[in-house]
């Protein structure tokens, strides 16, 4: 029954998108937000406070996106930051990576050490490369992404059914 209603509640979320799929070029920001903060919802991270933190890396209009969404959501325990320094890498649960910053790949992946930190990139391009868990990409001008479910599991991070349903897996 649990999973009956997560699913509902899924499906209905993504009824709610598919509008804002067909983004346009200047919406696109605002919907890697909304899927980077669902995200959250439907992978289960080993120890949690209860609090989320989610990081993005460099300078990104995704940051802005993110801190207007949680504002208006009282009831979501997320804390938004942007990551000015390495040692801000260990504090997040979830990194935004945009594409500008794919040089410091290597850097945020040393960084997170094999912790259960979800690394999110703009582009699919780093997670065919195995430099990530979850990718962002478009077709037939719609939003989708792409999920490297072994990257993510190693980190003993667990996704959940639902979300591998909706997402191009390698």
């Amino acid at each position: 029954m649990h999973t009956i209603k997560k699913t509902l509640i899924l499906v209905l979320c993504l009824c709610f998108l598919a509008p804002a799929q067909e983004a346009r070029a200047q919406d696109v920001e605002k919907v890697q937000a909304i899927f980077i903060l669902n995200f959250t919802k439907y992978i289960q991270w080993p120890a949690t406070s209860g609090e989320m933190t989610i990081g993005v890396f460099g300078n990104s209009r995704v940051l802005l996106e993110l801190n207007s969404l949680a504002a208006k959501k009282a009831d979501l325990k997320v804390n938004i930051i942007k990551i000015a320094s390495e040692s801000e890498i260990a504090s997040c649960d979830v990194i935004f990576i945009p594409e500008e910053q794919y040089r410091n790949l290597s850097t945020i992946e040393s960084a997170v050490n094999g912790n259960a930190v979800l690394i999110v990139t703009e582009t699919e391009m780093p997670i065919q490369e195995s430099k990530g868990g979850i990718g962002f990409y478009m077709e037939n001008n719609k939003l989708k992404f792409v999920i490297n479910r072994s990257h993510i599991e190693d980190k003993n991070m667990k996704v959940s059914n639902n979300l591998l349903g909706l997402a191009k897996v390698i």
